[in-house]
Formats: structure tokens, sequence, C-alpha cells
């Protein structure tokens, strides 16, 4: 089994291919899981003008296949607990 996730979307709605407005600070691990693990994804969609981007869970079983086709939103960093106060830097258009 792959130690990563392998999902064709857009490139920049996987972690490590965006750059950060504001990154994740309630600890390292969060912003590792999205940047270098791949393991946390982060969506285009924000929470209002000042919010936070969607951050989830893409589940898979023991092959690496995955079990649903949506991912499972977090509000709170699964590491700390504390609530996700991040945001993607987005082209000025």
């Amino acid at each position: 089994m792959s130690d990563r996730i392998s999902i064709e979307q857009n490139a920049d709605h996987v972690g490590g291919k965006f750059k950060w407005e504001r990154e994740p600070s309630c600890c390292d691990r969060l912003k590792l899981a999205v940047d270098d693990e791949h393991f946390i994804f982060v969506s285009n969609f924000v929470e209002g003008a000042e919010g936070s981007n969607t951050f989830y869970l893409m589940p898979v079983d023991a092959e690496g296949y995955l079990v649903r086709s949506k991912g499972v939103v977090i509000e709170h960093c699964p590491w700390c607990g504390e609530k996700i106060n991040a945001r993607k830097r987005y082209s000025k258009k």
C-alpha cells in the first residue's frame, strides 16, 4: 500500500501546491499534514471574507482506496484540538 493518497483534482486543491496567506498556527503537525504528508486537504472554499478555508480528510480502506466520494470536514486540529484558522493565498484577478 502506498503511504500517500493520490487524488486527481485541481492541483491547488491538494496540500503542498499552494502558498499560505495565513498558515495554520495551532501546532506544526497540521501544516505538515497538509504541505508534506498530503494527509489533510484544503478546499478552495472559504467561510466569510476573513474566514478560513475548509479542511478535510479523505477516508481510505486498508488498501488505500477511497471509501467514500466526499471528504470528512474537520474544523479542529486532530492533534491539539484548537479550531483551525488558516487561509490559502489567492492571486489577485
